[in-house]
């Protein structure tokens, strides 16, 4: 490997993995990076994918692997794209034998209680700076919200929509919402959750409709649902005394509601890809510097009562008896 350039491991090449291998290749820093998948197929795709984008001097070196065998002793970025079944799994054997500085994961984190805790204080142990791609703290029209949302509270958060993907995708909403308020403990009402446990498009995983609800220490509301019915659009619509804030995501608008004055006034907005955010996102943990990202430890207190009200939810409805929830 290139000894002057930042050592950048990839590990899982799929759908979103290819998508962060984009955003890498166009970091503005000198790097080497390692992509690992044991699926050639995966592998393919993601160089496909690799090579759509703009050829970049600053790609001193890549190399696709099956497994991480070939890896550079010494990591400082490692990108764990992988699938929630596997993850705790392949961090624990990466940090058994190799150095690494920072890592970003993918989420929903893990699917056994157990493994927080175990990944947790290896990562501390080992002084890793590891943060959660939830990414939505990026975004431009997230950010402006917040700066508009400051000192106007308690909030309210209201998610609604047809089959978005409760169980995999809830944690992005509520990371929002522990972003907006900046309060990661959280209560969660899992009553209206739907019975049926629906199959995933992933073979071997579920997913859930219905709705999740609940609040923060500071006082904050939530309510998050998925219906099974379709034809509701994904919205988000923040309010609190003073204004009303609805956002639909996949048209790029947003409605400010002044419910002092009734006024509304409607913007447009961009939603950033993921091939546009992680190498943004890298060079900044490879200079040492804040990335905007979920922090591990907060990510972990919003996880665990998800992970826990699926499990409870699984085992009451179904005939058989959870230790794991199995989303993805």
């Amino acid at each position: 490997m290139i000894e002057s350039s930042h050592k950048i491991l990839l590990v899982g090449a799929g759908q979103l993995g290819s998508r962060h291998l984009q955003g890498l290749a166009q970091i503005d820093i000198p790097v080497s990076i390692s992509v690992i998948d044991p699926d050639k197929t995966s592998l393919k795709t993601a160089q496909e994918r690799f090579v759509e984008i703009k050829e970049n001097p600053n790609i001193k070196e890549i190399r696709f692997y099956t497994n991480t065998d070939k890896a550079p002793a010494s990591i400082d970025l490692a990108v764990i794209a992988t699938g929630a079944d596997v993850r705790a799994e392949v961090v624990t054997s990466l940090l058994a034998d190799r150095t690494v500085r920072n890592i970003i994961l993918e989420k929903f984190l893990f699917q056994k209680e157990a493994d927080f805790a175990k990944v947790g204080e290896l990562l501390q142990k080992q002084q890793v700076n590891a943060v959660v791609n939830c990414p939505r703290r990026l975004y431009p029209i997230y950010r402006q919200l917040r700066n508009i949302l400051s000192g106007d509270e308690p909030i309210t958060l209201c998610v609604d929509g047809s089959n978005w993907g409760l169980g995999c995708n809830v944690i992005h909403f509520l990371d929002l919402m522990a972003f907006l308020t900046g309060n990661c403990s959280i209560k969660l009402d899992d009553k209206l959750l739907d019975n049926a446990i629906l199959e995933s498009k992933r073979p071997g995983f579920v997913e859930f409709t219905g709705t999740l609800k609940g609040s923060n220490a500071r006082g904050d509301l939530f309510e998050i649902s998925s219906r099974i019915e379709p034809g509701t659009p994904l919205q988000v619509s923040i309010g609190t005394a003073n204004q009303q804030i609805k956002i639909h995501e996949a048209a790029g608008k947003a409605l400010f509601i002044n419910k002092v004055t009734g006024t509304e006034q409607q913007e447009t907005f961009t939603m950033p890809y993921q091939s546009q955010l992680t190498g943004v996102v890298a060079h900044e943990m490879l200079m040492g510097n804040e990335c905007g990202l979920t922090p591990y430890h907060d990510s972990m207190l919003l996880h665990l009562p998800v992970l826990r009200s699926f499990i409870g939810h699984l085992n009451k409805v179904s005939n058989k008896q959870y230790d794991y929830c199995p989303i993805t």
